[in-house]
Protein backbone atom coordinates (compact mmCIF):
# COMPACT_ATOMS: atom_id res chain seq x y z
CA UNK A 1 0.00 0.00 0.00
CA UNK A 2 1.23 3.21 -0.69
CA UNK A 3 1.00 6.27 1.03
CA UNK A 4 1.67 9.98 -0.17
CA UNK A 5 2.06 13.07 1.46
CA UNK A 6 -1.02 15.65 0.92
CA UNK A 7 0.40 19.33 0.76
CA UNK A 8 -2.13 22.13 0.70
CA UNK A 9 -1.30 24.94 -1.80
CA UNK A 10 -1.00 28.39 0.01
CA UNK A 11 -2.38 31.39 -1.25
CA UNK A 12 -0.56 34.36 -1.61
CA UNK A 13 -4.21 36.58 -1.38
CA UNK A 14 -4.53 38.83 1.52
CA UNK A 15 -0.60 39.20 1.92
CA UNK A 16 2.07 41.75 1.82
CA UNK A 17 5.97 40.88 1.45
CA UNK A 18 8.73 43.36 1.06
CA UNK A 19 12.32 43.09 -0.62
CA UNK A 20 15.34 44.92 -1.59
CA UNK A 21 16.25 46.28 -5.40
CA UNK A 22 19.73 46.72 -5.03
CA UNK A 23 19.68 48.38 -8.58
CA UNK A 24 17.00 50.58 -7.30
CA UNK A 25 18.20 51.04 -3.95
CA UNK A 26 15.10 50.53 -2.40
CA UNK A 27 12.69 48.27 -0.72
CA UNK A 28 10.02 47.25 -2.80
CA UNK A 29 6.53 46.23 -1.09
CA UNK A 30 4.52 43.43 -2.53
CA UNK A 31 0.61 43.80 -1.92
CA UNK A 32 -1.84 41.15 -2.93
CA UNK A 33 -5.69 41.30 -2.56
CA UNK A 34 -8.29 38.92 -3.01
CA UNK A 35 -7.57 39.16 -7.03
CA UNK A 36 -5.01 42.19 -7.26
CA UNK A 37 -1.53 42.61 -6.85
CA UNK A 38 0.48 45.69 -6.41
CA UNK A 39 4.12 45.88 -6.99
CA UNK A 40 5.29 49.31 -5.38
CA UNK A 41 8.48 51.08 -4.30
CA UNK A 42 9.05 53.07 -0.67
CA UNK A 43 9.87 56.22 -2.84
CA UNK A 44 6.59 55.67 -4.31
CA UNK A 45 6.87 54.14 -7.77
CA UNK A 46 4.23 51.66 -8.95
CA UNK A 47 6.43 49.18 -10.87
CA UNK A 48 3.19 46.53 -11.12
CA UNK A 49 -0.28 46.47 -10.96
CA UNK A 50 -2.26 42.96 -11.98
CA UNK A 51 -5.12 40.89 -11.97
CA UNK A 52 -4.03 37.47 -10.51
CA UNK A 53 -4.87 34.25 -9.69
CA UNK A 54 -3.11 32.03 -7.99
CA UNK A 55 -3.86 28.10 -8.04
CA UNK A 56 -2.00 25.00 -6.50
CA UNK A 57 0.80 27.09 -5.80
CA UNK A 58 0.77 28.53 -9.84
CA UNK A 59 0.52 32.43 -9.78
CA UNK A 60 -1.27 33.84 -13.25
CA UNK A 61 -0.27 37.38 -13.62
CA UNK A 62 -2.16 39.80 -16.20
CA UNK A 63 -1.03 43.74 -16.10
CA UNK A 64 -2.97 46.75 -16.21
CA UNK A 65 -0.64 49.58 -15.07
CA UNK A 66 2.76 50.46 -13.39
CA UNK A 67 6.49 50.90 -14.96
CA UNK A 68 7.35 47.01 -15.45
CA UNK A 69 3.61 46.33 -16.89
CA UNK A 70 3.65 44.25 -19.87
CA UNK A 71 -0.44 44.29 -20.96
CA UNK A 72 -2.00 41.53 -22.87
CA UNK A 73 0.99 39.34 -22.27
CA UNK A 74 -0.30 37.51 -18.59
CA UNK A 75 2.98 35.55 -17.02
CA UNK A 76 2.48 32.75 -14.76
CA UNK A 77 4.70 32.13 -12.28
CA UNK A 78 5.50 29.02 -9.08
CA UNK A 79 5.35 30.14 -5.79
CA UNK A 80 7.06 28.41 -2.88
CA UNK A 81 6.31 29.85 1.00
CA UNK A 82 8.18 29.22 3.54
CA UNK A 83 7.27 30.74 7.37
CA UNK A 84 7.59 34.11 6.45
CA UNK A 85 9.66 33.91 2.88
CA UNK A 86 8.04 34.07 -0.49
CA UNK A 87 10.10 33.07 -3.31
CA UNK A 88 8.65 33.58 -6.88
CA UNK A 89 9.77 31.51 -9.91
CA UNK A 90 8.78 31.90 -13.71
CA UNK A 91 7.24 29.16 -14.83
CA UNK A 92 5.85 30.09 -17.93
CA UNK A 93 6.82 34.40 -18.81
CA UNK A 94 7.51 36.24 -22.26
CA UNK A 95 7.62 39.42 -20.25
CA UNK A 96 11.50 40.41 -19.21
CA UNK A 97 10.99 43.48 -17.20
CA UNK A 98 7.76 41.83 -15.07
CA UNK A 99 10.05 38.76 -14.55
CA UNK A 100 12.79 40.58 -13.15
CA UNK A 101 10.74 42.93 -10.71
CA UNK A 102 9.05 39.66 -9.51
CA UNK A 103 11.87 36.41 -9.46
CA UNK A 104 15.04 36.20 -7.97
CA UNK A 105 14.32 37.59 -4.65
CA UNK A 106 13.45 36.61 -1.39
CA UNK A 107 9.83 38.52 -0.35
CA UNK A 108 9.52 38.49 3.24
CA UNK A 109 6.04 38.98 4.73
CA UNK A 110 5.21 42.11 6.30
CA UNK A 111 2.74 41.50 9.66
CA UNK A 112 -0.46 42.17 9.16
CA UNK A 113 -1.55 44.72 11.68
CA UNK A 114 -3.61 44.32 14.52
CA UNK A 115 -7.25 44.70 14.03
CA UNK A 116 -9.17 47.59 15.70
CA UNK A 117 -12.61 47.80 16.77
CA UNK A 118 -15.03 49.42 15.29
CA UNK A 119 -15.86 52.89 15.56
CA UNK A 120 -18.67 53.46 18.24
CA UNK A 121 -18.65 49.82 19.60
CA UNK A 122 -19.35 49.63 23.31
CA UNK A 123 -16.45 48.90 25.59
CA UNK A 124 -16.55 46.11 27.55
CA UNK A 125 -17.25 46.92 31.54
CA UNK A 126 -18.72 50.49 30.50
CA UNK A 127 -22.47 51.45 30.28
CA UNK A 128 -25.58 50.84 32.48
CA UNK A 129 -25.01 49.08 35.63
CA UNK A 130 -27.88 46.05 36.11
CA UNK A 131 -30.80 47.20 37.85
CA UNK A 132 -30.71 50.71 37.66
Amino acid sequence: MALGVCSRAQSVAHTTWKAYFLVMSDSVTLRFSADSMTVQSDSGHVLLQSGFKDSANILTVDDYGGLCACPNFPGKYETRMRADTLIIIPFHEICDIRNSTLMAKRWIRVAAPPALSPAGAPVKGKGRKRGA
